[in-house]
């Protein structure tokens, strides 16, 4: 947070979950204030390489309506040449 705040060139953070296989009642709350802190600092949140059984447990919450504009992107590099072919600049991009 601390990194987006302090660069205001940033317009795109993109998250890869591949590591992640669920997500706790905590950790949806935590990555809800995310995306609201996010907004605040005129960053939009994205996330690439959600497994299916996440993907499924998080259909069944308010979180994908909560992330828009924000996409879910297959893979990080899907996520990479999608903002690319929007012209949105590299430095303007965070991959985490």
């Amino acid at each position: 947070m601390q990194r987006c705040s302090e660069n205001t060139g940033i317009q795109q953070l993109i998250l890869i979950f591949s590591s992640v296989n669920s997500l706790d009642e905590s950790a949806l709350e935590t990555l809800e204030n995310l995306i609201v802190n996010l907004r605040q600092l005129g960053i939009t949140l994205n996330l690439s390489d959600v497994k299916g059984i996440l993907d499924d447990q998080l259909k069944q919450t308010n979180f994908y309506a909560n992330l828009l504009p924000g996409t879910v992107f297959t893979t990080a590099n899907d996520a990479m040449s999608y903002f690319q072919d929007k012209d949105v600049g590299n430095k303007s991009i965070v991959v985490l």
